[in-house]
């Protein structure tokens, strides 16, 4: 999701007007090439089955991908989506299921990449019908790394697979998830465009795991943290300390709970008068010196 809101604009007009239309099916033997590949083309009744996405760029360097996977969901149930070792590693918009019941999927390559078989994400489904299901792409568009954000063609193969009433497949593999998601970089920017041109913080965590569920922020002058202001949000975020006068955290949480924090130093320090802490030391301090005085002039005039 997902620098999503962001690049979601960026991506919908540049993009489009660099492409123009979606170059599939009858294209020249060297078009970039996706393709699925599971451990069965087969698979029984209520039985869970991990469908992957390749990618193979033939012999081009390519930086850019976006598209959607057209699921049957009249006979399939999407148990989950995967991506955690994908090749992507700037997820423009994280892959996830729309209204309309397709996956929805927009990254970058930084540096580029020439690769046969790149794993780019999995559709973890279960069937409860026998049926043939296809599995099929639409709007897909890739840019080459050359500089110009060249469009190249796009080739694909639809991916059938068959719902029996008895099929023996291996297990899908429930994948044990120890590892923090990798060090991320958070960026203060603004744009008259974006939240007419107020502050906001960009952030775009990976995690070659299970992949990341969510983010939390917390924004705090004092630079300590409360459990109940974290807030669960997206990137772009706008600031609500738009003086910049506040430590912000950002928390990335995979999805087996494993989590890492990151933290910018507001820009302009805040006035010690301005911190309520040292208010409520200042009053303490204040107190004690006066409860004592007040104790010692009771007891002076009791005798």
């Amino acid at each position: 999701m997902r620098l999503k809101k962001i690049i979601k604009k960026i991506i919908s007009i540049s993009l489009a007007s660099l492409f123009g239309v979606s170059l599939v099916f009858v294209v020249p033997a060297t078009a970039a090439e996706l393709f699925f590949d599971s451990r069965a083309n087969e698979v029984g009744i209520g039985q869970e089955i991990e469908i992957s996405l390749f990618l193979n760029t033939e012999n081009k360097k390519i930086n850019a991908i976006e598209g959607e996977i057209i699921i049957p969901s009249d006979f399939v149930e999407l148990k989950e989506i995967r991506y955690g070792n994908s090749i992507i590693s700037l997820w423009l918009e994280e892959p996830f299921l729309t209204e309309s019941g397709l996956i929805r999927f927009a990254g970058i390559i930084p540096g580029g990449l020439n690769d046969a078989n790149s794993y780019l994400l999995s559709l973890v489904i279960e069937s409860d019908q026998v049926s043939e299901n296809i599995f099929d792409l639409k709007n897909l568009n890739i840019l080459l790394h050359d500089g110009k954000g060249t469009p190249t063609p796009v080739k694909y193969e639809r991916y059938k697979l068959l719902t029996v009433s008895e099929q023996k497949v291996l297990p899908v593999i429930n994948k044990i998830d120890k590892t923090k998601p990798e060090e991320f970089e958070l960026t203060i920017s603004r744009d008259i465009k974006i939240f007419n041109n107020d502050w906001f913080i960009i952030f775009a965590a990976q995690d070659k795991g299970v992949g990341i569920d969510y983010y939390l922020i917390q924004e705090t002058r004092t630079g300590r943290l409360s459990d109940e202001k974290w807030i669960k949000s997206v990137s772009p975020y706008k600031l609500i300390d738009q003086s910049k006068k506040s430590y912000i955290f950002v928390k990335a949480i995979d999805k087996a709970g494993n989590e890492l924090s990151k933290t910018i130093a507001p820009e302009y320090k805040i006035k010690w008068w301005e911190d309520w802490y040292n208010w409520v030391i200042i009053i303490l301090g204040m107190i004690l010196p006066l409860t004592v005085v007040y104790m010692l002039i009771r007891k002076i005039f009791k005798k």
